[in-house]
């Protein structure tokens, strides 16, 4: 912006943008949001789509451009995980659906458990998704939704992941991909029923199932069986008495 131009306030801003046909979502003004992604935008551009406007895009609209955040789009994402042993080989689903839009995807590892790939599942369909959306992802893992939904895993993490005084939370290293996807996105949980009438959700059984009956698959090197995560919290333990 040159010298002696005075930014517009955000009345001026609204006029604009109705000027231009633009919709203002007053339940998606952002004035500080530190996440927010910004594209300078020509005008022109900017007809007949729909916008958030947040703080520091008030300051930069000048000329013939602007700066705007522009509404997360709305994305369904179907997970499932599967597992041959439980501990075993294992594989995750995942479909993806926006607009007339459809991705399949999938993969397998070697010897890993089946709680392990339902967080995969989660972790690849929102890793997948390019810009910020805001997503509706639908599981048969109550683990999953529980976790996310009523704090579990916020607890954990803030306990140095112990589930208990004596109980080691498992997965940490998924859980804090997870949340990372889930600071790039606005995601809701939501649980189905597994094995019954949902299509996508047996869809992604299928993906899955077929993705741990695969050849020659890698190993998932975050797994620790059970024993060895019981020996590493016993040996914390002596530790902590030595300290």
């Amino acid at each position: 912006m040159s010298r002696g131009k005075r930014s517009p306030d955000f009345d001026t801003i609204l006029k604009v943008m109705a000027a231009l046909g633009l919709k203002l979502h007053a339940e998606a003004v952002h004035m500080n949001n530190s996440t927010a992604q910004h594209h300078v935008i020509p005008l022109d551009a900017c007809r007949g789509r729909e916008f958030v406007v947040s703080g520091p895009a008030i300051n930069k609209i000048s000329g013939d451009y602007c700066a705007m955040e522009e509404k997360p789009k709305k994305v369904t994402i179907y997970t499932d995980g599967a597992c041959l042993g439980n501990p075993g080989p294992g594989g995750y689903g995942v479909v993806m659906l926006y607009d007339r839009h459809r991705k399949e995807l999938s993969g397998g590892f070697r010897l890993t458990s089946n709680n392990r790939m339902e967080l995969m599942a989660a972790i690849v369909g929102l890793g997948a998704l390019k810009t910020r959306c805001r997503v509706t992802l639908y599981t048969d893992s109550q683990y999953l939704v529980n976790a996310m939904t009523k704090g579990w895993v916020e607890r954990w993490r803030a306990n140095g992941w112990m589930r208990n005084k004596r109980e080691s939370a498992l997965n940490p290293d998924l859980w804090e991909q997870l949340r990372q996807q889930c600071r790039r996105h606005e995601v809701e949980f939501v649980w189905v029923r597994g094995h019954a009438d949902n299509s996508e959700n047996n869809r992604c059984d299928e993906l899955a199932t077929g993705a741990a009956a695969g050849q020659n698959l890698p190993p998932d090197t975050g797994y620790r069986p059970p024993a060895a995560a019981s020996a590493d919290e016993g040996r914390q333990k002596s530790n902590n008495l030595l300290q």
